[in-house]
């Protein structure tokens, strides 16, 4: 019987996905890999000689969300496992996480603790809901001055030490455990979401179907990230402020004052970090 399902989303770096599928095959829980090749040139099975992967290609590469939907549907696990090609899984924390969910079935869906390539903390990996007011507060980056206020600090979780497990409303789609019925349940990703935003989105759908979120500082995963800004920043933060609009439109669009608001801190957000982009190169 297949435990979980572990879908990850590949574009080339073939070298980065062996390394991966190393630690991978280090965790004992039975398992299945799913590998969605977006349009890599060649493509990634040509690296990967394995019987027990499964491929899925797009040819012409398609979006995060429209990527793993047609994966959730043919995946087999009672859990699935959404991982980025550049999360590393490390000492056992598949076997972790598996136990972890077992052990509590009032769970639903689990974050691990992630750590980047010099073993700091990600706070992608644990945050608090993306209010117009949590990102204001975020954005003039007042919580580094308030770190332990609950409310300045609701979307970083700045006044969280990472030393226990807790209920949060959003983790990481870098690396996200869920059960597979909650997934047929809420039907995925939401498409609309093309690029970023999509587990932020994907985790609030799930909270207001009744279902819980944890985290769980005790299980580490390394994920390298940051690719993207550093290859090609001002694509990187175009498309991550377009996904907070689509984010505000949808969720916020009842409250006009909310969504000014928001649209208002996007943009100041946008021109801010362009700018500190701007003078970077020059120097």
């Amino acid at each position: 019987m297949t435990i979980v399902s572990i879908i990850i989303l590949g574009y080339n770096k073939p070298h980065i996905l062996k390394k991966n599928l190393k630690f991978i095959f280090e965790n004992d829980t039975e398992k299945e890999i799913i590998i969605i090749d977006n349009g890599s040139h060649p493509p990634l099975k040509n690296f990967l000689e394995n019987h027990k992967i499964k491929f899925i290609r797009f040819e012409r590469g398609a979006s995060f969300s429209k990527a793993y939907n047609p994966a959730f549907k043919i995946a087999k696990g009672q859990y699935i496992l959404i991982l980025n090609d550049d999360a590393f899984l490390l000492r056992n924390s598949l076997d972790k996480m598996i136990k972890f969910l077992e052990k509590n079935p009032n769970i639903d869906v689990m974050g691990p603790k992630l750590i980047d390539r010099n073993n700091k903390i990600q706070f992608q990996g644990r945050r608090g809901e993306q209010t117009p007011m949590a990102m204001f507060f975020y954005g003039l980056k007042l919580h580094k001055i308030f770190p332990h206020s609950h409310t300045i600090g609701k979307y970083p979780m700045s006044y969280y030490t990472d030393n226990k497990i807790i209920p949060v409303d959003i983790i990481s789609g870098s690396c996200m455990l869920i059960k597979k019925k909650i997934l047929t349940t809420i039907q995925g990703f939401d498409e609309r979401f093309s690029f970023f935003s999509e587990d932020i989105d994907l985790c609030r759908t799930i909270r207001e179907n009744g279902f819980n979120i944890y985290y769980n500082p005790f299980i580490t995963v390394q994920h390298l990230g940051g690719e993207s800004f550093r290859t090609a920043p001002f694509k990187f933060l175009f498309h991550l402020h377009r996904s907070y609009l689509k984010y505000a439109k949808k969720h916020f669009s009842k409250n006009i004052f909310y969504r000014i608001f928001y649209y208002f801190i996007i943009l100041f957000s946008f021109t801010i970090r362009g700018f500190k982009i701007l003078l970077q190169r020059k120097k």
